[in-house]
């Protein structure tokens, strides 16, 4: 019997900003963004200068920003 493959998973709100900032297919741009935290299903980002929080659209109620990603849906808050 095989064992499991070794698949990353994917970092569904990292992808969506990147995918905000125009940036999914440039490597030395997304470098650039910083993982701050994720607390209750809130990742907070930093790219130049400017924060970002990004989840799933329940978690962010209000905000009018809206990207599906991988059959969800996910807001970005600045």
């Amino acid at each position: 019997m095989k064992g499991p493959f070794e698949v990353q998973a994917i970092n569904n709100e990292f992808e969506v900003l990147a995918t905000f900032l125009g940036i999914a297919d440039d490597d030395q741009e997304r470098s650039q963004i910083e993982v701050h935290s994720k607390q209750d299903g809130i990742c907070k980002f930093k790219h130049n200068g400017e924060l970002y929080s990004v989840a799933r659209m329940q978690l962010l109620t209000g905000v009018k920003t809206a990207y599906e990603f991988n059959s969800n849906w996910y807001a970005i808050q600045r």
